[in-house]
């Protein structure tokens, strides 16, 4: 395999940080806009793997009293590119047996995509002092939006076979401990 072709890549960022240090409160607002692409077999441009080209990040911390930290983080990725399944070879099932799932139709490589990602994460953290150490307990919890994430489907006309979704992470709460000396 030689790689021959080119692409481009462009976009902005633009972030954002409030510190309001007499309410304990910070916060983090970032946007990137991205466009990835590269040449096809007939020259065109088209996206590439990593073309999402929305990029939402929110931010937010607030201290408590008595050492009590509240955090949250609120993500949005635009759909990825991706290729759809060549039906017709994917449904012989010699072509299957030989690898076991779906063929990807490399005439339309990109041509679909993904829809758009977004997670809620929060965590509260609770921090003691002493005189040599400090202890930290937290309850993460990721997903709280329990958003799930869905890779596109192939099943098989004839009831033979059936490519299962990839799904994201469920909700998954943590509980952890730290310590520092």
């Amino acid at each position: 395999v030689v790689s021959v072709n080119e692409g481009r890549a462009y976009g902005f960022e633009v972030l954002n940080r409030y510190k309001l240090d007499k309410f304990g409160l910070t916060a983090i607002i970032s946007y990137t806009y991205v466009r990835s692409e590269f040449e096809d077999k007939n020259g065109d441009l088209i996206p590439s793997t990593w073309d999402s080209r929305h990029l939402l990040t929110l931010t937010a911390t607030q201290k408590l009293p008595r050492n009590w930290n509240i955090g949250a983080k609120y993500r949005f990725v635009g759909g990825l590119p991706y290729t759809p399944y060549d039906i017709e070879k994917s449904e012989l099932v010699l072509a299957w047996n030989t690898q076991g799932r779906a063929f990807p139709n490399f005439d339309k490589i990109n041509s679909e995509r993904l829809k758009d990602f977004m997670q809620l994460d929060v965590r509260v953290d609770k921090k003691f002092v002493l005189k040599k150490w400090m202890y930290s307990m937290y309850l993460d919890l990721q997903n709280l939006s329990y958003f799930l994430y869905k890779s596109p489907e192939f099943e098989n006309y004839n009831d033979f076979y059936t490519d299962k979704n990839v799904v994201s992470m469920f909700f998954m709460p943590a509980l952890g401990f730290t310590a520092e000396f």
